[in-house]
């Protein structure tokens, strides 16, 4: 059985994915430019909240309902930079804590990120 040269082995075997400093890379800045937005956005916020509303019925099937129940208002500038500092975070997890797997999903052609 001959085994063939380095660089025609598959990436799993040799155990480094041609593009993984780059990958890492552009993950920690992406993380990085996420956080940021989210600082901005919390910095530029408003008070301008969406409210979260309910309507119940009075009776039974095909009655009409009672008027909407505001539950409670969702601040948009903190949802929206709640949603910016997860990204960030799985961003920074993906180029640290989780590498080794990212990099083996990838020689699996597998992205389930």
């Amino acid at each position: 059985m001959t085994s063939r040269p380095a660089d025609t082995q598959p990436n799993a075997q040799r155990g480094v994915h041609p593009v993984a400093a780059s990958l890492r890379r552009d993950n920690a800045a992406a993380g990085l430019v996420h956080l940021v937005q989210a600082t901005v956005v919390i910095v530029l916020a408003t008070s301008f909240a969406l409210p979260v509303t309910a309507s119940y019925l009075q009776g039974p099937p095909g009655t009409p309902t009672r008027d909407p129940v505001t539950l409670f208002e969702i601040p948009t500038g903190a949802a929206v930079a709640a949603f910016l500092a997860l990204s960030a975070l799985a961003h920074a997890l993906m180029c640290t804590v989780w590498w080794r797997r990212y990099l083996t999903d990838l020689d699996r052609s597998r992205n389930p990120a």
